[in-house]
């Protein structure tokens, strides 16, 4: 039976995470990338260059000054007709906006003809091979053969086109504490920024005195329809007044009171009559109550009638049954009713005579009040058309006299180059390129997806490395023993024993007999140091057997030239003798059992139970057994081959095997109680650990290796 002496596992203490920043670490990161940092840096600055120099198209800006004078005095003080410019910073940044306006900027376009100007029209500008649109009908047209098809322009759109890039060449600036503002163009001449900071500077003065104008004309004009409006109807009103003056029914003020006085004089008058009649009324009645009652006495009593009194001495008995008595009473009663009659007649009369002269009071009244009315409306118009009349004279005066509320005190003369700025520009550009550099080398540093260095390995794996092998200069897999042969002390040699002195070294009491290389994914470089590490123990003398585990890929032929009758698929399958089934190699000094091929599942076979005594043959017969196996993330090979060896090695190719794979492969490992012995970082390359800053081993290496 086999026995199993595993390598103890070697757990590191993982550091715990943190966010914080170690800034040396990242100094030191720069200073490693300090060549690349140089580079882009040096990259920048002739960017910067070739732009100034040969890209950019340069730009000039010229300035004019403007003084705002809002206590510009005018010929005649017209305050209320025309306002002018005030002085706060309200009344500037207005002009400021007035400046801008489009119909300012329309003005300029249309005065100076930028719409047919291929710098504020791009409809007419050729494009730049440089450009994105000129790349681009370059393209189109080395494909098509013809040029880029271009729609006809419009004329509005022309100088809408020309206004939009005006806008944006303009620049505005008021100066502080001052009635002062700058109209700045910039353009790609000299002469053109000049000629529109003047340019627009005049079309702003001009407008100010033709808003004036206007607004003379404008006032002018009103103030003439007014004053004609006002004569036209003070006319026709005093003509209401001459009409009214001549009636003959106006009444004056003090015929009005002396009517009134009359009116209260029947008004008195009117309410004794009405008392009068009140008391015949009830004369009346009151005799004919008593004569209705039969009260003879009462009746002659209220009467009072000498000739009815003696009328009733003489009838006797009954009183009012005579005749005489009768005729007496009724004659009366007539002469009561007469009475009565009379009263109310004269005071309907009298009343009739009042509201005569009440409705003459109202009416003349009313004239009156219309007359005073109509009075005080000419008065009114007089004095209206006698004030418009003035102002329009006022006014008329000051067409023709009007002045701008600004000036220009100081004409662009001369344009300064602003773009590109040569100093600035190169300064940027350098700038960008270093942090660039310095971008790409922190990128580089801490976004790498493969382990660099050792410390790398121990804290993202747990594990320790035991070797770190660089990439060796052969072009074919053939190549390795002749060159392990001819390079003895070349640093791979070096780097193979000293994973074999790691290896023996962990287990001193046992060391391990049956080695088995792994790794995450195929191409890491596990059979090139399962074949060096085969090679290497034979040199000291040791019975070695190479057993290629890998039976998928059959990689082993490529190293040996050797055809071999049998393979570990005969050896465990049809159980032929181990002995005549290796193959011996002179150079490498060491047995060697392929694999093959076949139909059958490698997991299958290996998972057989055959793989135990073929491996415990070997034991007795080899001093060490280097098996190589398939990778443990892509097949489950290597966990079916590992339980019967003494020691695991995994194989991790130098900066480009990821780490997920990594971690998922030892996972794997751990899963099915397998310890992994140790870590080999693979084809390293010595020139990238000195780009990285891990550069000792290279350098302090070279005075003892001789590749």
């Amino acid at each position: 039976m086999y026995s199993r002496h595993p390598l103890p596992k070697q757990n590191a203490q993982m550091p715990e995470d943190s966010d914080e920043i170690d800034l040396i670490q990242v100094l030191e990161t720069i200073w490693r990338g300090k060549w690349i940092v140089a580079a882009c840096t040096l990259l920048g600055c002739i960017a910067a260059m070739v732009y100034v120099d040969g890209i950019a198209v340069p730009r000039y800006q010229a300035t004019a000054k403007i003084l705002i004078e809002p206590n510009a005095a005018n010929v005649v003080d017209l305050n209320s007709v025309i306002s002018g410019a005030g002085a706060d910073d309200v009344d500037i940044n207005t002009q400021l906006e007035i400046v801008r306006s489009p119909a300012m900027l329309e003005r300029l376009v249309m005065s100076e003809r930028l719409y047919e100007d291929p710098e504020f029209n791009a409809f007419l500008r050729e494009e730049s091979f440089w450009s994105l649109s000129g790349a681009i009908g370059a393209l189109h047209g080395l494909f098509s053969g013809a040029g880029h098809p271009q729609a006809e322009q419009t004329r509005d759109a022309a100088v809408q086109a020309a206004i939009d890039s005006v806008s944006r060449s303009l620049n505005l600036q008021a100066q502080q504490r001052t009635l002062l503002f700058d109209i700045r163009f910039t353009t790609e001449t000299r002469e053109k920024s000049v000629r529109l900071a003047n340019e627009l500077a005049r079309i702003y003065i001009d407008e100010q005195v033709n808003t004036k104008f206007q607004a003379v004309d404008y006032a002018v004009n009103w103030l003439s329809e007014r004053v004609s409006e006002l004569g036209a109807e003070m006319r026709m009103k005093e003509d209401q007044l001459q009409a009214l003056n001549g009636d003959s029914e106006l009444v004056s003020a003090e015929a009005l009171a002396a009517l009134n006085l009359q009116a209260r004089n029947l008004s008195e008058r009117l309410d004794r009559d009405e008392e009068a009649l009140q008391a015949a009324r009830q004369r009346f009645e009151r005799a004919a109550e008593y004569r209705s009652q039969g009260d003879a006495v009462g009746l002659v009593a209220f009467l009072d009638d000498p000739a009815l009194r003696r009328a009733v001495r003489e009838a006797g008995g009954d009183p009012l049954s005579d005749q005489a008595v009768q005729q007496r009473v009724e004659r009366l009663f007539a002469d009561l009713n007469a009475a009565m009659q009379r009263q109310a007649a004269n005071t309907a009369a009298l009343r009739t005579s009042l509201d005569d002269l009440r409705n003459r009071i109202r009416q003349g009244a009313e004239k009156l009040e219309e007359f005073e009315a109509l009075v005080r409306e000419v008065e009114a118009s007089r004095t209206m058309l006698e004030t418009f009349t003035s102002r329009l004279k006022a006014t008329s005066l000051q067409a023709g006299l009007q002045v701008a509320d600004s000036r220009l005190i100081s004409p662009a003369r001369k344009a300064l180059q602003v773009e590109p700025s040569g100093q600035r520009t190169i300064a940027l550009y350098t700038l960008i390129g270093a942090l660039l550099g310095i971008g790409f080398v922190l990128a580089r540093q801490f976004y790498q997806q493969g382990y660099r260095t050792v410390q790398d390995v121990l804290e993202g794996t747990g594990h320790p490395v035991i070797g770190q092998v660089p990439v060796l200069p052969i072009k074919q897999r053939k190549q390795l023993v002749p060159y392990l042969v001819s390079k003895p002390t070349s640093a791979a040699a070096e780097a193979i024993r000293n994973l074999r002195t790691s290896i023996s070294m962990q287990n001193l009491s046992h060391p391990p007999q049956v080695i088995a290389l792994t790794s995450s994914v195929a191409g890491e470089g596990k059979t090139t140091i399962a074949v060096s590490l085969a090679m290497n123990y034979a040199k000291l003398g040791k019975r070695v057997l190479l057993l290629e585990g890998d039976i998928r890929r059959v990689t082993l032929g490529e190293y040996f030239e050797h055809d071999a009758a049998h393979n570990i698929v005969d050896v465990i399958r049809e159980h032929v003798p181990l002995e005549d089934a290796v193959v011996f190699d002179e150079q490498l000094g060491a047995d060697i059992l392929f694999g093959r091929k076949t139909s059958e599942n490698a997991a299958d076979i290996f998972a057989s139970g055959q793989l135990g005594p073929v491996l415990q043959a070997a034991r007795e017969k080899y001093d060490h057994i280097i098996v190589d196996t398939p990778p443990v993330v892509i097949v489950p090979d290597a966990k079916l081959i590992a339980p019967y060896c003494d020691a695991i090695v995994y194989v991790v190719h130098w900066n480009r095997t990821d780490r997920r794979e990594v971690s998922e492969g030892l996972r794997q490992l751990e899963g099915v109680d397998l310890n992994v012995s140790g870590v080999v970082l693979s084809q390293i390359d010595p020139e990238g650990m000195k780009r990285y800053g891990y550069g000792a081993y290279v350098t302090y290496g070279s005075e003892y290796y001789h590749n």
